[in-house]
């Protein structure tokens, strides 16, 4: 068996952003190891446009040629410029001449599976990226035109007119303010919730529904002890600015700040007076132990270890404590941003001048080529046209030549569009407006982490036996210096 690679850079969901070739191929390998099979090419896609699609038309010229009989891939999302081209060239053809493919996200074996099944599969798949692209479209409106998204809305408010702040919505207000009043009046919990629930007022989730539709619901349309204790610890009701993903937002009062404190030193809940620690997450991911097949289970400190830890699912054994993970990726981070600061002396002293040069002469290269072999064509089509006038070759033979002559030089075309632009993204890459140093620079020992900030620099974290932390980041920028440019 004959078994191949794909991997591509981006993707056309645009709500999952770029993946490093690097990465997929490592699951590729892993995957083909699992199964005992030997990979013998792969195909890659290294643009950050989702439309690019140079690798998965070598692919498909591949198995036209029959030049292997297996394909993995990591998503379909990440195969050819959308779904449709990706059930076409799999299911249509691929499927239909033999040749097996294995999306590893979804756990796809098409040898396993009947076209009926497989049809099924992409459809779905396709309604997905339909509902990711509506997402991404309502994103980027409330983006360019400064709006709020409903996704944001907090029950006890709504949307104004035009979008752009957030408005009280009286119907939930009233609720909200009966809930203070009444444990103002000494009613317990489970009290207001019965009061509520025979009053026939909506839950949270079901009013906000009902003022914007679009965020859905599921569930009962009942009150909880638990939906009372988030309310009457929710902020926003006595006046809040928020930061939201694209701009502040302003939560308008609902609730005095005297009462709101009032209530909340009345109610302890569970409790019962003592004072409640802060509530300490986990906001680095997953921490491998070892290797893939073992992950460590963040914990919260208990009676006996009042640190947050990581320990093995079936073993409440310690393994690292919180603490020792964020200094290690602390470190790790000063010493990709000193590596950063070395290149950029490298760069404003002038030496990626070489560099710079060396792409240019690439370029031209390939410019040359492209100029000479479109000659060539021009030639070859010429001396068609005129067998072709003289009855050496017949009209059917001429005009599947001719189409394939053209098919060459789109194809050629195509190439040298990639390779300008790959020339030009290489040599931005070699300034300071590569997204290596950008990213790393800003980092400074007050830095503070948020899950969107980790997952954005963290590329993986193991835990070795010997208790050393390895901290993996995103780095596949910095491959356009030197080696030697980034050594400490």
């Amino acid at each position: 068996m004959i078994c191949v690679g794909y991997s591509k850079r981006a993707s056309c969901d645009p709500n999952m952003g770029l993946l490093s070739l690097k990465e997929q191929n490592d699951r590729i390998r892993e995957y083909a190891r699992s199964k005992g099979w030997k990979l013998s090419s792969f195909y890659e896609d290294r643009s950050d446009s989702p439309d690019s699609d140079n690798g998965f038309q070598k692919l498909r010229e591949a198995a036209l040629r029959r030049e292997f009989d297996t394909v993995i891939l990591l998503s379909v999302f990440r195969f050819g410029v959308n779904v449709s081209f990706a059930r076409e060239l799999l299911l249509n053809a691929f499927y239909k001449a033999g040749i097996r493919f294995i999306v590893i996200e979804d756990s796809i074996d098409s040898s396993t599976m009947s076209y009926e099944e497989l049809s099924d599969y992409f459809f779905r798949k396709r309604q997905k990226l339909n509902a990711a692209f509506k997402k991404y479209k309502e994103r980027i409106e409330v983006e360019e035109n400064n709006q709020l998204s409903g996704f944001n809305l907090c029950y006890g408010y709504k949307l104004s007119d035009d979008k752009t702040e957030f408005v009280v919505d009286e119907v939930a207000a009233s609720v909200i303010r009966k809930i203070f009043d009444m444990y103002d009046e000494g009613y317990k919990t489970l009290e207001i919730c019965n009061n509520l629930n025979s009053s026939g007022f909506d839950s949270p989730a079901y009013r906000v529904y009902k003022v914007f539709p679009q965020k859905g619901v599921t569930g009962k349309n009942k009150w909880y002890p638990s939906i009372l204790n988030r309310i009457k610890l929710n902020t926003k009701y006595i006046g809040a600015t928020v930061e939201l993903e694209f701009r502040k937002a302003w939560y308008p009062e609902i609730i005095s700040k005297e009462q709101f404190v009032r209530v909340n030193e009345k109610v302890k809940g569970k409790s019962r007076g003592k004072k409640i620690k802060p509530r300490i997450e986990n906001i680095f991911g997953k921490i491998y132990y070892i290797d893939e097949s073992n992950v460590l289970k963040f914990e919260i400190g208990s009676a006996l270890k009042n640190y947050p830890y990581f320990h093995m699912c079936r073993n409440k054994e310690v393994i690292i404590t919180y603490e020792e993970l964020e200094n290690a990726i602390k470190s790790r981070l000063a010493e990709e941003k000193a590596r950063c600061e070395k290149v950029v002396g490298y760069v404003e002293s002038g030496r990626t001048a070489e560099l710079i040069e060396e792409i240019d002469k690439e370029y031209t290269e390939a410019f040359d080529g492209y100029v000479e072999t479109c000659e060539r064509y021009a030639v070859e089509r010429l001396a068609l046209y005129s067998s072709s006038e003289s009855g050496k070759v017949d009209s059917e033979e001429y005009r599947m030549q001719d189409e394939e002559l053209l098919q060459k030089v789109k194809t050629l075309t195509k190439e040298f569009q990639d390779k300008t632009v790959e020339c030009e993204e290489r040599k931005q890459n070699l300034s300071t407006d590569n997204k290596w140093i950008k990213r790393y620079l800003k980092y400074t020992e007050d830095f503070q982490f948020t899950r969107k900030v980790a997952k954005e620099l963290i590329e993986r974290i193991t835990v070795q036996a010997d208790g050393s932390i390895e901290v993996k980041l995103y780095c596949d920028e910095a491959d356009a210096f030197p080696a030697d440019w980034r050594c400490n």
